[in-house]
């Protein structure tokens, strides 16, 4: 009986210390060549990717989106897009969904206006300077 009761008792704290995976939130920042340079579908995948992104922020995660403009300074500080993952647990997660479906809507109608009017130039000194 105390066997049981100490084999119990190491496995109660290995499944806590291997079961509790305590990480940090995350701060992603992806700059988004929107200009004529690239291709449509180089913009695609570009967004694509963020949206592959969106998908795998945790509870705390933050990921912001800066598109490079040809004249950062004036054009790019309306387009940014910032997202932070919710960090109070909600029952069956909903908050995240929500949270994903929205940043998805975000991240298409940049993406959408990035296709309709791509930048001339590329100003990617601007956008680090921002």
């Amino acid at each position: 009986m105390s066997r049981l009761i100490v084999s119990l008792c190491i496995l109660v704290v290995i499944a806590s210390l291997t079961g509790c995976k305590h990480q940090q939130p995350s701060y992603t920042i992806c700059l988004l060549d929107v200009s004529k340079s690239i291709t449509p579908d180089g913009v695609k995948y570009e967004f694509k990717s963020a949206d592959d992104l969106v998908d795998t922020m945790q509870r705390g995660d933050r990921l912001t989106l800066i598109p490079i403009t040809g004249n950062a300074i004036v054009d790019t500080p309306a387009h940014i897009l910032r997202f932070a993952a919710p960090a109070q647990r909600q029952p069956y997660d909903q908050d995240l969904a929500i949270f994903r479906q929205q940043a998805h809507k975000q991240v298409a109608a940049m993406r959408d206006a990035a296709l309709l009017h791509p930048s001339v130039r590329t100003d990617i000194l601007g956008v680090v300077d921002l």
